[in-house]
Formats: C-alpha cells, structure tokens, sequence
C-alpha cells in the first residue's frame, strides 16, 4: 500500500455487441464508443483498488485519464504510478 501521490490511466476496451452487422461492427471499431460515463467507470476501479488495500485513500489520485472505447477482446487495462 503506497501513502503517497499518484496518478492513475484506466484505458476500458469492449467488444461491439454481438448483434451488430458486419458493417455496424467495423464503424464501431473504426471510432465508436462504448455507452457509460467514464466518470462512473473509474469510481468503481477506483473504490476497488482502495477496497483491496493498492492505497489508502483514492484522494491520493492526483492525475486520472479514463478511455473507453470497442475493441477485439473485453478488457481493462490500467497503470498506477507514484509521483
């Protein structure tokens, strides 16, 4: 568990839904974006990091970028880094 300041990146990637057609799924790809606000994305990775003891607190989060977008697998991919 880190007591200092750090900042956050939280990139979450989604599939296209499965009925999409073949072009519905290729204009997703190409620059669609999932539904959800990214501001609710984060407060639940966030909460869960804290939850599982990565720090003390979420205040300590000085800098946060969050991105959504479809991709070829579901996935969140996230990088932490003390300042």
């Amino acid at each position: 568990m880190t007591e200092r300041r750090v900042s956050v990146v939280i990139e979450c990637v989604e599939l296209p839904p499965k009925s999409d057609s073949k072009k519905q799924r290729r204009a997703r790809l190409e620059g669609g974006w999932p539904r959800g606000d990214v501001d609710n994305l984060a407060k639940s990775v966030l909460d869960a990091i804290t939850a599982a003891g990565g720090w003390g607190d979420d205040a300590q989060v000085v800098r946060l970028t969050v991105a959504k977008c479809y991709g070829d697998a579901d996935r969140m991919v996230m990088r932490v880094a003390a300042l």
